[in-house]
């Protein structure tokens, strides 16, 4: 983690905002990636089952 220079709050809380809304992006992601991983197990072992 870098350190950021010292800035009043109005600059803080936006820059809280926008990693925030980063953070939030990424977690979607994550989580879209994952579910498709899981669907394709899914799809592999009924493939398997037949």
């Amino acid at each position: 983690m870098r350190k950021l220079p010292m800035t009043d709050d109005s600059t803080m809380d936006r820059y809280r905002e926008q990693t925030t809304d980063e953070a939030q992006r990424i977690q979607a992601t994550v989580e879209d990636e994952t579910g498709q991983a899981k669907a394709q197990d899914q799809a592999r072992e009924s493939e398997e089952e037949e």
